[in-house]
Formats: structure tokens, sequence, C-alpha cells
């Protein structure tokens, strides 16, 4: 029985890619919508383009499948009927699918287009195929991580399997990936995935693009793919050129072919071609066929290989010898390659053979070095012999019959179809007949069409004697049967793929909808943990399931018992056939203890389990007919699609199916095959045995196991266990957290999901609790301010709450403050919505989340100093516009000019911020992101100059109108203007003049001579003298001109909804430009607040440790704070501070709580470099209800309110901030309430501040391990505060002080000490004795600081000016030296010439003498010069020695080099000298005998270069005269060039027009002018001149 091939899919990107398969040999294509496809970034073919490509792949026999393979919004439904309805219309052959919903709709109303499941469906076992088979699918897309045994399962269903054998493969199972839309922006399942996982990542150590997967390659394999019974292999690269694709269906075609024939060998060459046309280090065997994890993922490139050509021998200037190994072809693109560079170059020169030497032309900036490998990354002959395909001629016969008196016929076929057409009647010959030669040679012509008579015996004529045939019927007839032919063949072949129709959803698959346990009110958690399940019911969960890490029959068997009865279980995602049989058959076992089985695939719904099934996020039910079809299966609910917003959601109520909504958890970005751990240990190790990695080695097993990428975002792994190996689970960098939409999840309808994963058992509890003690929404039509505030504050006083971004807490952040921050803040932001964004910052909890907030800011002060200010500009909000545009609706001219200023702020940004840094990665990363879109900005602008006013050249069509409007205006004015001058008419006028009247030319009439002017009257003056009427011959110019009016109001119409209809494909691209912008707005923000306050990035620790470095606090005055420096959380636990009133007590205690605030938030702190700060989970601070920094209003019940809850609320990593702790009441029981509030908190190490007033906590703190005491300085003698800190020392009231200094008499002072005990006067006195000694070290300390920092400063511009001085004297060297070699080169190419001459005198019989001669003065007269050259050219100044000897060391000054004499100075002063390997002549006078004892003189040249002023990007020269402006822009655009700026700005007003004309005549000639052009709309229109500079 002979082999049946299993059918070859190519790739087609667009028409050319089309082409190039199908000539190839493709037996199908795929190929993608203008509209729901996977690779929204590829050409695509719209319904015109697809047409014609379902013709001419069907005319050769080519199968054309379109990708319909993305998610489907629920809004998005009619749109799809619609793309469906015309890719139907097309002919095209099946439906690539992915969404539920887009089979059922296809099933339904387009039952003539066939069903292919996208292996997004993920469909890896034989009971997936068997649904998809119910679905209606006829085919399904194997997932690529399937192996071999299951591709034969699937295919013994009788379903036809596809898989893929060569090109791309997704990282991600089933390219189902989530890391592009949640880290990005950009969903993959929307048919724009970013390639995350080709960007490097950082994991234990090891560094690269881990997740990047070399290209499949299953060449080698097609013999045992085609035994498999597979029908289709894939090759993927819809993105990849025409070329790409020649190459590579040619290269398995003719393999194809190979193994028909049974002669099928691996060819080595075939191979390389595939290689040399794109690789990424080499090839893949995929996990089909069981590839080593290693081998899947390449080590160091994702990028194009290439092939290995050769190497560098020799580099000279801007030449490199090349020698190559394989042969070189004129047009290669090659690269260089050496330590850590590459440079990418183009070989242009003759071929040359392998072992060859090649010479290869360098860029200026390619730095190449002998040894450097080279690679070839493009082939030119390969590519030009890929264009060259050609399609494929279809053989044919034909059979022709001319007989006298009969029609003309013509038959012709293919062997499948054939064709007969008539002609004329044939008539008899009047002079020559025609022969059967004359008919061949007219009916062989088939050039130019797709047939061809491949042998002469296929073409039979039968020719009767004396007739004849025009050869213009022959033509016709032979052109009508090729066309019948193409038509005939193509519709053939089109109906011969066509299904019969989809049946009903199968009753095997059809399952009755259960009663379902999901409701609003539902709470369902997601644990791997069995012990937790108890204690997750008893915090509040109403629905447990089980998603065990290690899925195996052994621990099902262990881990199910274990479970409370009625708890569901989680189906992994991926399960081979072998697995999911063993671990049905325990599952079953354990069915009456299970509540129900939760599906994460879709052939999961189909499994014969006697559960209840509710269909994961794995089943993604995104639209009405996808849920439609998850309920006719029999799931009894289904999680929401996490990538769809809110209002996007609510497309899917009301529902016929239960919903559950993830409101907390890591979102599962991608699952992997391949283990990280795997791929290090083979690649450092050269093994990588799965039994070398245990539970300890593991990476994915360790606490804490992360991929961290080039951002600094860090997403963990974590690991399921399957009988054949591990399955790796990458998660989101943060959790979702959608406690604060509640209201949104109940409008919705759904019930809640925690899916928990990385959490500690303690925080899975507490978190399951605070969702279940969500409030309920308030009743129906209760006003918001009915709750009331102080109920909304009254649950605790922090100042944050753990909620996604932690949640502020009015009150408390209002006496911290922050409030006044974010106000400040906002002052800076350029848009309403970077203002909104900063007055709604709250702080964060998540440490990595608040370094990378921090880093932020740290870049935008980068980028602000490089920039010289703010790159942004402002614009406008366009959200409201863009989604009317989205909506269909007409942009008014205002709306449009918006749009164009928003589209101006994006491209202004992207330029200025998309820079080549490696300090910026964040902001520059953002801005990449932004999508310029110029096209639609420049047509805007062009189009509209005004709100009031567009352009005559925004159409053709307005151009003409406006031409046709003024035409006819000019004519009226003539007609009226001859009738107002002409004698007989102007008697009736009052006046000689036109008026207008409306929109009407009238002329004023004399009312008595009304009957003289026939017309229409309009008005009348007051008096009724003068009538205003129209002339009858002017009304019908009138009316054509009001026409004219009306057409151009239409024109506009147009004008505008074209406009705005270009705007809404790009409405997601322009909201997302709107939210990074907003962003940068944000950042920008940060970085100029924290240049305003000379803020400076902290250090951030988790362990509570705080150390601020000359603090100062942020709202007050900087000219007048006092810095100061705090610690605390390292020796100590708790600060009490102490010290007089209106000391500054109060001020430290708010510096530290703000402080901790806005680096929390990613704000700067102002304080030195040196500071660091701990993340909190919560702070709390006391400091009563209306404190500000002069005065305090707390009495002790209000403080005492506080502090109960505090104690009842606070955590060990939370910080506590008390003032006047325990005061406002009796000072014995407030001192002792405080102690052990103080002390309760020290047992649990809770980072705690007081300020207090009482001795006995000082003492306290003298006495306790862990408490601090810390004063604040009062000056006796001024009686003011210094507001500095000193810890270690209590501080001392100094109430008997300050009382004498304010004249209270002695004796009530000395009376007042008598009645204190001796142990306080005692205290007091060591107190005051401390501090007297502290403020003296105090003052050696600054002393000494200052004298180090006078040191340092000498020290450094002593520095300085030692590289200056060695930079000039360098400088005068090199200078030196390369006069010298010049005049060197100079005298050695005078030298040569007199040699020649002399060699050629030689030659002669006789020479003359006086030629001797001459020559001989003319060497020494160069000598002579040469000398004095030298002699002029050098800078050293010395002494040349009187004598020298042989063996004297000197130097040669003019040169620079040293020599040894050979011989003293001859009589003309000459001395032989050696220097190294040359002999030479020097004058004594150019040497200087070397003293090594003594130190070279050298004179010093220092240069001093003035800074260049900072050039403005505009300048003004409005109220100049024309001369005295053309004056200032030539200064102005001298400085702007030598300052290296591209545009600036010429501001001349508009006024009379005279300076923009004379400064525009000006520019037209200007030497350093590029062009120029005026201001577009907020610009300055015409009052500016934008000019671009050369």
């Amino acid at each position: 029985m002979p082999l049946l091939l299993p059918e070859l899919l190519c790739p087609a990107g667009d028409e050319a890619a089309l082409r190039a398969a199908v000539d190839s040999g493709a037996n199908a294509v795929y190929l993608g919508y203008r509209v729901f496809g996977a690779r929204a970034s590829a050409v695509n073919f719209d319904a015109e383009a697809l047409e014609a490509a379902v013709r001419y792949a069907h005319l050769y026999h080519v199968r054309v499948y379109v990708t319909v393979n993305t998610l489907v919004k629920p809004g998005e439904m009619q749109d799809l009927r619609a793309a469906l309805g015309e890719i139907t219309a097309t002919g095209a052959d099946a439906a690539i699918v992915q969404d539920l919903g887009v089979a059922a709709m296809v099933r339904r109303e387009f039952p003539a287009l066939a069903l292919h499941a996208s292996t997004q469906m993920a469909i890896c076992n034989a009971e997936g195929a068997r649904l998809a088979r119910s679905l209606g699918f006829s085919r399904v897309v194997l997932a690529r991580e399937c192996s071999l045994e299951d591709a034969h399962a699937v295919a013994e269903t009788g379903i036809e399997t596809e898989v893929f054998v060569h090109g791309a493969l997704c990282t991600a199972v089933s390219g189902r990936c989530l890391m592009s839309s949640m880290s990005g922006g950009r969903s993959g399942n929307r048919g724009r995935c970013a390639q995350p996982c080709r960007q490097g990542f950082r994991m234990d150590g090891m560094q690269g693009p881990l997740l990047s997967l070399r290209d499949l390659c299953l060449l080698d394999d097609l013999p045992v793919l085609c035994a498999s019974g597979v029908r289709s292999l894939k090759v993927e690269g819809r993105l990849k050129s025409p070329e790409y694709v020649a190459v590579v269906t040619s290269v398995y075609r003719r393999a194809l072919d190979a193994v028909a024939q049974g002669n099928f060998r691996p060819d080595p060459v075939q191979r390389e071609q595939l290689l040399q046309i794109f690789n990424r280090g080499g090839f893949t065997r995929g996990h089909i066929l069981g590839a080593e994890d290693a081998d899947l993922v390449t080590p160091d490139r994702v990028s194009h290989e290439g092939l290995p050509l050769g190497k560098v021998l020799a580099v000279r200037g801007h030449l490199a010898a090349l020698h190559v190994d394989r042969a070189l072809h004129d047009g290669d693109s090659l690269q260089l390659r050496g330590a850590g560079e590459s440079y990418d170059l183009r070989y242009s020169g003759p071929d040359i053979p392998a072992g060859g030497t090649a010479s290869l032309r360098l860029r200026p900036d390619a730095k190449a070095k002998p040894g450097m490998q080279v690679a070839r990354l493009a082939d030119a002959l390969q590519l030009e012999r890929a264009r060259a395909h050609a399609p494929r001629p279809i053989p044919v016969s034909m059979a022709a019959r001319f007989a006298q008196g009969q029609p003309m016929t013509l038959t012709l076929t293919d062997g499948e179809v054939s064709v007969t057409v008539t002609g004329p009647v044939v008539d008899v010959a009047k002079s020559r007949p025609s022969t059967e030669v004359d008919a061949r040679r007219q009916l062989d012509k088939l050039g130019g069409t797709p047939f061809a008579l491949e042998e002469e015996s296929r073409l039979q004529v039968m020719v009767d004697e004396g007739i004849f045939l025009p050869v213009s019927a022959l033509n016709a007839l032979r052109r009508d049967a090729v066309e019948r032919l193409i038509r005939m063949r193509t519709e053939a072949f089109a109906s011969s793929g066509r299904p019969l129709g989809h049946d009903a959803l199968s009753a095997a698959h059809a399952r009755p909808h259960p009663d379902s346990p999901i409701g609003p009110d539902t709470l369902a958690v997601i644990f791997s943990d069995p012990a937790l399940a108890e204690g997750l019911a008893q915090a509040g969960a109403t629905l447990l399931c089980f998603a065990p890490r290690t899925f195996t029959p052994e621990a099902l068997s262990r881990d199910l018992p274990r479970l409370p009865r009625g708890a569901w279980l989680r189906l992994p995602p991926q399960m081979t056939q072998r697995t999911q049989d063993a671990c049905l058959a325990v599952i079953r076992a354990h069915a009456d203890r299970l509540g129900g089985v939760m599906a994460e695939n879709v052939g999961q719904l189909g499994l014969s389990l006697p559960l209840p099934v509710l269909a994961g996020e794995g089943v993604p039910a995104t639209n009405p007919m996808g849920v439609e079809t998850v309920r006719a299966l029999g799931a009894c609910g289904f999680v929401l699609w996490p990538e769809w917003t809110f209002s996007e959601q609510k497309g899917l109520t009301p529902r016929p199916l239960p919903a559950l909504l993830k409101v907390y958890g890591r979102e599962t970005l991608m699952l992997l095959n391949h283990c990280p751990e795997r791929v290090r240990r083979r690649l450092r190790h050269g093994r990588a045995d799965c039994a070398l990695c245990t539970d300890e080695a593991m990476v994915c097993a360790k606490a804490d196991p992360t991929l961290t990428d080039r951002l600094g975002y860090r997403f963990p792994l974590t690991r399921t266990r399957f009988p054949e190996g591990c399955e790796l689970s990458v998660l989101g960098a943060l959790p979702t957290d959608l406690r604060s939409r509640d209201a949104d999840r109940r409008a919705l309808g759904a019930g809640m999901l925690l899916h928990f994963t990385v959490e500690s058992a303690g925080e899975q509890q507490s978190l399951t609790r605070t969702y279940a003690a969500l409030p309920a929404p308030p009743p129906p039509l209760k006003p918001l301010w009915a709750i009331g505030r102080a109920a909304w504050n009254s649950r605790c006083p922090t100042i944050f709450r753990k909620e996604g971004p932690l949640m502020e807490q009015d009150r408390a952040l209002r006496v911290l403050e922050f409030t006044k921050i974010r106000e400040r803040l906002a002052a800076h932001a350029l848009t309403d919505m970077g203002k909104e964004k900063c007055l709604a910052l709250v702080p964060y909890d998540d440490v990595s989340e608040v370094r990378r907030a921090l880093d932020e800011t740290e870049e935008a002060c980068v980028l602000l100093s490089y920039l010289g200010g703010q790159p942004l500009v402002a614009f406008p909000d366009v959200r409201e516009q863009v989604t009317l545009a989205q909506k269909g609706a007409c942009l008014s001219q205002r709306a449009l000019l918006d749009v164009a200023a928003c589209l101006r702020a994006t491209r202004a940004a992207r330029s200025a911020l998309v820079r080549d840094r490696e300090d910026t990665p964040i902001l520059t990363g953002l801005a990449t992101r932004l999508t310029a879109l110029d096209g639609i900005e420049n047509d805007i602008s062009a189009a509209i100059i005004s709100e009031e006013e567009i352009a005559d050249r925004a159409s053709a069509e307005l151009h003409q109108i406006r031409r046709q409007i003024r035409s006819a205006n000019e004519r009226m004015r003539d007609r009226l203007s001859q009738m107002i001058r002409s004698s007989s008419f102007s008697k009736y006028l009052q006046d000689s003049i036109i008026t207008m009247r409306g929109d009407r030319y009238c002329v004023p009439v004399k009312a008595e001579c009304r009957a003289n002017v026939p017309g229409l009257v309009h008005d009348q003056s007051a008096t009724g003298a003068t009538l205003f009427i129209e002339p009858m011959f002017v009304v019908e110019l009138g009316n054509d001109l009001k026409q004219l009016h009306a057409r151009e109001q239409q024109e506009i119409a147009r004008i505008l909804q074209a406009l705005s209809d270009q705007i809404a494909p790009h409405a997601d691209s322009i909201f997302t430009n709107i939210e990074l912008l907003t962003h940068l707005d944000f950042a920008f923000a940060k970085g100029l607040l924290a240049r305003e306050m000379r803020a400076s990035l902290p250090k951030m620790n988790t362990r509570g440790y705080l150390k601020i470095v000359r603090g100062r606090h942020p709202l007050i005055d900087p000219d007048k704070v006092v810095p100061s420096d705090l610690w605390l959380g390292d020796e100590f636990t708790t600060l009490i501070i102490t010290g007089p009133n209106t000391g500054g007590k109060t001020v430290t205690l708010k510096t530290v709580g703000l402080f901790t605030l806005m680096a929390q938030s990613g704000l700067h702190v102002p304080a030195e470099l040196g500071t660091e700060l701990s993340v909190f989970g919560r702070v709390y601070a006391d400091i009563g209800d209306e404190q500000s920094i002069e005065q305090s209003l707390s009495t002790f019940s209000s403080h005492m309110t506080n502090i109960v809850e505090i104690i009842s609320c606070v955590q060990d990593n939370d910080l506590v901030l008390f003032d006047e702790l325990g005061a406002g009441t009796d000072p014995t029981e407030g001192a002792a309430l405080a102690q052990s509030i103080l002390s309760s908190l020290l047992e649990r190490k809770v980072r705690t501040m007081a300020t207090t007033h009482y001795s006995e906590l000082k003492a306290f703190a003298l006495s306790t391990p862990g408490v601090e005491n810390a004063s604040v300085e009062f000056d006796v003698e001024s009686l003011r505060p210094t507001y500095r800190l000193s810890i270690g020392i209590p501080g001392k009231s100094n109430a008997f002080d300050i009382s004498r200094k304010l004249g209270l008499p002695e004796r009530l002072i000395d009376g007042a000490k008598e009645l204190l005990s001796k142990e306080d006067i005692r205290f007091e006195d060591v107190i005051a004795n401390a501090e007297y000694h502290r403020q003296i070290a105090e003052r050696e300390r600054e002393i000494a600081e200052e004298t180090r920092r006078e040191t340092v400063k000498l020290r450094d511009e002593a520095e300085r000016l030692r590289r200056e001085i060695e930079q000039s004297r360098d400088k005068s060297l090199k200078k030196a030296k390369d006069e010298a070699r010049r005049v060197l080169e100079n005298a050695r190419r005078e030298a040569d010439g007199i040699i020649r001459e002399l060699k050629a005198m030689k030659k002669q019989a006789q020479t003359p003498e006086h030629e001797v001669q001459r020559l001989k003065k003319r060497m020494e007269d160069g000598i002579d010069a040469l000398s004095e050259g030298l002699s002029e050219k050098s800078s050293v100044n010395f002494t040349p020695p009187k004598s020298v000897r042989p063996g004297d060391t000197v130097e040669i000054v003019h040169l620079g080099t040293k020599g040894t004499v050979l011989s003293p100075a001859d009589r003309n002063g000459e001395v032989q000298i050696q220097a190294g390997i040359i002999k030479m002549k020097a004058h004594i006078s150019q040497l200087r005998l070397v003293e090594p004892d003594k130190p070279k003189q050298s004179r010093v040249i220092n240069r001093v270069s003035a800074a260049k002023p900072a050039v403005p990007m505009e300048v003004d020269v409005r109220g100049m005269t024309l001369d005295e402006a053309i004056a200032a822009v030539d200064i102005y655009l001298a400085d702007a060039t030598l300052a290296g700026l591209n545009e600036v700005s010429i501001i001349h007003g508009k006024g009379t027009g005279v300076l923009r004309t004379g400064i525009q005549r000006h520019l037209r000639t200007h030497m350093n002018v590029k062009k120029y052009r005026d201001g577009m709309y907020g610009e300055g229109e015409q009052g500016v001149t934008v000019v671009t500079l050369k």
C-alpha cells in the first residue's frame, strides 16, 4: 500500500509569500484576515486580496486556511459575523479557530466553512480530539508539547491531525500566554504579542534568554511523522519574508517527495539551506520527539545566527582581510563577532570560493580585529534563487477538430477536468488553405497561462483539406478554452474540500446543565496544600478547590482522602494521554468525596466523570456564544477571562451560566514544559538528569524561585510534577487584588475566586478572612454621603491598608501632611491626567514595587539632567474623542486638533526618550512602547488649519469647490460692479456700493425706485428710505453659490469623517499612548519634585531599619529647616524623644512618618546620600485630631481612642508614631500607661517613636534594652529651640532656666527646686552635664568635618591640575611628532626622486658634471629645509651638546626618539645615530644628551576653553526692524548649529507679515538651514517659523 503523504502547510503573511509557497510546492497555505488574526502586525489580507489569493491557490490545487484565532470580546460579535461572512464569500477552505464562540458562530451561520482547532485550544489527547469533533471541527492542530505517542492516539480518533514541523516555537504551553498582555499591555491572544520571552532574564546566578526557544526543524524525522498518521505538517512563519517561505517550502517539498519515493536520506545541504535562511543558534527537534531541555533553549541568541563563514586575518584602515570556509558571494550580509561586540556589514566584490581570501570594506564604526569570527546572515545567491520561483505549469492535453461546414471545436483537459468550446463555422479557403501546422502554431501558444503542453503528442489536431482557419478565430478559441478550464478547475477543487455542514453538538458531549454551587456570594479558593483546607473553610471560603503540585496516581491517592468532603479538584492545563488515564481512575475512585472538578482546557469538558465541571481560565469563555457552548457541554459555571475589563465583561450579562471573577492571585502568565534548572545544569555541567534535581537542589523548589527581567520585575515560579517530568508556571510579578472593585464585581453578578500560589499559610487564611468580611453594598438609592466619613474612617487609624497599592486613610494622611506632598507633586505634572495620578498616589507595601517606583524617579532625575528639562509636552485628554471615533462618530475640528496634539506629544516623547541608554531602562522601556502615528498626525495637521478653518488642500474636491466659490463670488461682484457704475442704474441707488445681507449680495436702492430694480428685497433701512435688493440677475448666481457652499460643507463633513475613521482602527494604540504618557508625566513630576526638594534616592530594606542622614522636613522652607540625623531599628526598636515645647519633637516625628510614606510611594526624600528606610506593612500615627507643626490640640481621650485601636491592629512589621504619649491626664498615671504601652510594643519588636515630657520614660529608656533616648536642643540664652536632634541623651525640660530668663523671682525658683527629690535633681544634672559635653563634641566634630572637606577639595583641585598638565603635554608632543612625520615623508619622497634620477644618469655613458652638482645641491637644500622645518616646528626648549662621542645616548628632540651615537659630528655637524633598527643622520643642534638623573624640561601649554552657554530652542524677534531681525536670526542660527540643535523656532508674530516674509526669504539661501515651515496648530501657526538645521 503506497504511503499517503501528509499535507505540507506553509505560511503566507502577504501576497508575495503566498505565491512563494504555492510556487515552491505547498499543498496548503494559512494566512490572516484583516481582523481577528493572531499576527496583527503582518500585512494580512482584506476581502479583495483574499479572494484573489484563494483563486490563485485553488488553480494550483492548494488549500487556503484563514486564521480567526484570537479571543473575541463580547462587543465584537457583529464585527466577527461580518468578517466571517466576507471570508466565506471568498471561497476559503477553512478557518483556524481558538475561541469557542467563533466556532459556534461558524457552526450555526457559516456551515460552508470548515473548522480547524487552533493549537491554543491545547488539545493534547484523544478525549480533547473527540470533543473537538463533536463541536464541528474537522481538524485539530495539536498542542506543541504533545509527544509522537499522543499524536498517534489523536489521529486514531478519525479527526485530521496537524503538527508543527518547522519554525518558531512559543515558550508557553500551546502558545497560550498572558505575559505580553500583563507586563507589556499587548495581548498575544489578540494578535499583538510583544515576545517578552525573547528578552533576557536572571535566575539563580544565570542570565540570558532563558525562555527563548530555538526554531523547530523536523526535516530529518519526516519518515517517522509520515508513518504516524499525521494529516498535515505545518511550517510556522507568517511574519517571515517571501524568500524564507520559498526556501523552507522547497526544502520540505523535496524531502517529502523523497519519502514518497522511498529514497529519503538526511541531506546536510538541505539542512544548511534552512540554517542559512534563519536559525537561533541551531535547531531543536521539539517536544514531539523528546528534545532535551537544553537543546530547546538558545543559550545566547534570540535573533538570526546565520552560518559560520570564516575569520578576520588582518585589518588595515577601513579594509579587513577575511579567510572564508564557505563560498562568499557579492551582496552577502555578514556579521563580525568578537568578545561582546558585533558589526553587521555587506560584502561587495567578486565571488570568492571556499578556502579563499576576501577583502571586506568596514563601516567607520566597525572596530574589527584579527581573529574575529565572521558569520553570514544572508546568502545573496540563495535569496536570488528564492526570488526566482515561478508557478508550476499545469500539464494539459488538447484536441481540436476543424471540418468544413462545421463549428470549430477544441477540448482542453488537465486529467481531472475537461472543457470543450466551439467557434465559428469553418469556411472553404479562397486562396491558400490552412494546414495542421498552422492550427498547431496558434493552439500551442499557452505562454502566460497556468498550462503547458509538455509533449507534442498531447496536442491532437484534425484539419480538413481546403479550409481556411482565421488566426483570430483560433486565438479566441484557445483563450476561451483556457479561461473555462481555469474557472472549472478552480470550482471543482473548491467544492471537493467543502464540508457537508456542521452537525449540532454531539449528544455524546451535550450534557444536562447541573445545579450550580456558584453565586454572587460564592468565595472560591484555589490552594495546593491539603493541610490548609480546614483553615480556609473556617476563614470563610465557601468552595475549596485543590490544585495538586504533584499530579501522579500515587500522590492523588494520598492527598484526596485528606480533603474535606465536597472539596473540588483542579485539573492541570495539560496532561499526556497516559497520565490522564491513570489519574482519572483515581479520581473516579474518590468521586464520592469530591464536589466537582475545574477543567483547565477544552478537552477536559469532555471527560466522562460523575462530577460537576467548572470551566476555569484555561477554557476561555470570552463572549456570549462561547459561554453558551460551555453551558451546552455541561459546565456548571466558568471563570471570567482575566484580560477583559469590567466594562467589557458587562457584555456577558445577563449570562446563562454563573461565573467567578478572580479577585486575588498572581496570574499564570505562561506554562513551561522545559525546565530552566535543567538548562542551567546542562550548559554548566554537561549533564541534566532529573535524578539530580532533588527537591532541595531544584531552583523551582527553593523558598523564593523567580525569574527577573531587565526592568527588575520578579516573576515567581511554581512547579507541578507529573510522571513524565515537571511543568513550571511563570506567575505575575504582582498579584491581582480587586477588593476595592467589589461593587463592580457585584454589578457583574460574579462570585469571588482567590488563587493562592506562593502565599504562606498565614497569608492565605488572612486574605480569605479579608474577602469574606467585605461589606455588603449600600441599599439601593441610598446616597453615598449617607454612609458618613466617620463610619468609614472608624475601622483602624492606619495610614494605609494592604489592598493592591496601599489604601490611604484620609485623616492619618492629613495628619502627616502627605496630602500636601501630593499637591506639590501634582503642580509639576503637565496634564490633567498626570495631576489626577499624582493626587491619587498612595504608598505600596511590596518592596519590589517600592524599589521599582524609586528607580523610576531616579531615572526621571537622570533624564531631566541629561535633557536639560522636561522632555514631555502638554496634551489634552482625548479619550472621549477617540471613543466616539471608535463608535463611528464624526469628530469636530477642535477634537481632531486635540487628537493631533496628543499624537504630536507621543512623537516628541518617543523621540526624546528612546535612546540607547542603559541607565534608564524603565522610562526608556515605557517610551519604546509608545506608538507613533505620524500618518494620522500629518493628515490632520495638513487638513485642519484651526478650529474655524479647513485647508483648501485637504482634498482635491474641496480645493475645486472653493476655487468655484471664489470664481462665483468674483463673477457676481463684477456684475454688480458693472451695475452700480452703469448710468442707467446708478440713479436708482442710495449709494454706489455692494453690501451683504445674510449671505446674499445686495445693493442699496431708493424705496421709491423699487419697481425699477427687479430683484428680491432682503432688508430695509431704519427709516424705510433704502431697500437692500438682490438684483434678479444675481439671484441665480447666488443660488449657485449657495449650492457650492452646501457642497463645501458636505465635503468638509466627509473629510472630518475620513479623519475620524482613520483614528478608529488605532484607538487601542492611542489609549495605550495616553496611559503611557500619563505615567511618564507622573514619573517626571516625581523627578521635578525631587529636584525642587533637593531630595535623594533612599536605600530600602525590609528589616525595619531606618537611617536618616541630615533629613529635612519637606514642607518647611529649605533655607530655614535644620537637618537632623536619626536611626532606628538596629540596636534599638523604640526611640523616646524628649525636650521642651516648640523644640521640634513633633516635626521629627512627622519627618520620619512622611519620609516613610514618600519612599513607599516612590518619591525621593529630602536627605543626604546614605539614607536608608524600611518598607513597613502599616504606619500608625497618633498625633491628635488637628495636629500641626505650630500647635497641638489633642486630648487624652482622643489620644487613647486611637491608641486602643493601634494596639489591637498593629503587626510586627509596622511603624508606630506617638506624640505626647500619656499626656492630658495625671502625670503619674500617664507615665505608667505610656511605659506599659511601649513595653508591649517592644516585646513584639514593633518600630516605635514617641515624644514625651515624662522623666519616668527617660529613665525607662536608660534602663531598658532596645529602647533609646533622644532629645531636641534648646538655647536657654535666646529662649529658642535649635531643632537639632541628639540620640542617646534624654532631653531636659529647662523649665527653671526659662523661668529665670523670663523674670521669675529667684526665690520662687529655689522653692520649686526644694520640692523636687534629690534623685530628680541629680537626674537633671546628669542630663545637663551630658548635654554640655555633647555640644562640645558636636562643635569639635563640625570643625573636623570642615577640615576634612577642605582637604578633599584641595586634593581634588591638585588632581585636576595634574590631569590638565598631562593632557596639555601629551597634545604638544603628539602635534610635534605628527609634524615631524610629515616633514620626513616629504624628505623621503624628495630623496627617492633624486635617487631615481641618479640611477637614470648612471645608465648613460656620459653624465655632465654640472648635473651631478645640481642634484647634490638639491639634496643638501632639502636636508637644510628639513632641519629648518623641524627647528621651527619644535616647541621644546633645550640646550644641544657641543660635541658627542660614539656610544652616547641622545634624544632626537624633533622626533621624540632616543638613539645611540655611532660616529661623532662631521664638519657639517651631522651625527650618525642608531635608532632602533634604523640608521639615520641628524644635526647636532637637534640632539640632547639623555641624563636619567635629571627630569625632563618641557614647556606646558595650558588651554582653557570657555563653557558654551545653553542655546535656547527659540529666538524672539518681535518688535525689531527687518534688518535687526535678520542679524539676530543669523547670530542665533550660528549658535544653534554649533550647539548641535536640530530644530529651532523663530518667533516673529503675525502682524503685517513683513518680518515673516523677509525672514523666510532670507532662510531660503542660508547656509545652515535645511528646510523651514510655518508653525502648526499649537506651535504658533503663522506667527512662528520652524527651522530644521543641517
